[in-house]
């Protein structure tokens, strides 16, 4: 298995500075560029794309981590974290809402019919914006955990498989429901 740590001459941890990350990738990026006559090499180019791709995402980055240092951890369940289901009840009940809306909306014939459903509009779009603090809160307690088991990432070894893993899907869920969010909101203001 590619090692994206290696590639990108960072540690095996949890955390990672983005900003160191990113001047790593991109000092790398502009000496291996294909273009780059001396020192251009396109399969590098792809690889460390590849790695910045991954690393720069907290999800993606730990699932990577999880699958160097324990093969096959990532091989569990799906389950959404129990944390998080009150999270994903709430997001269903709103993507149903939000589609009744826009279907109704699809079917708004007139100027007028569509002025009437503004109010409705502004309602759902609260109750979307509302959706999308309370993922990034949850997001934010996370990269709070996500630090706590990086300052003791060496000390507690394979101790801190299972919460790595357990944490790596909760950032997965989060990343995805902040994507279907942000999707929402842009459907609602066209």
């Amino acid at each position: 298995m590619i090692d994206y740590f290696e590639i990108l001459n960072q540690p095996r941890r949890p955390w990672l500075d983005s900003q160191s990350l990113k001047v790593a990738f991109n000092q790398m990026a502009a000496r291996r560029h294909p273009d780059v006559e001396s020192t251009g090499d396109g399969a590098l180019f792809i690889e460390l794309n590849s790695a910045y791709a991954t690393l720069r995402q907290p999800a993606l980055r730990l699932r990577h981590l999880l699958e160097l240092v324990q093969p096959g951890a990532n091989a569990g369940s799906r389950v959404i974290p129990s944390g998080l289901s009150d999270v994903f009840m709430e997001l269903a009940a709103r993507r149903g809402g939000l589609e009744s809306f826009l279907e109704k909306q699809s079917k708004a014939s007139s100027p007028l019919v569509r002025a009437l459903l503004s109010e409705e509009r502004v309602a759902i779009r609260g109750q979307w914006k509302a959706m999308k603090s309370r993922v990034e809160n949850a997001w934010a307690e996370a990269e709070v955990r996500l630090r706590e088991l990086d300052a003791g990432w060496l000390a507690a070894g394979a101790a801190a498989y299972d919460p790595l893993r357990q944490l790596q899907q909760e950032l997965a869920y989060l990343a995805r429901w902040t994507a279907q969010i942000h999707e929402a909101l842009v459907s609602i203001e066209l």
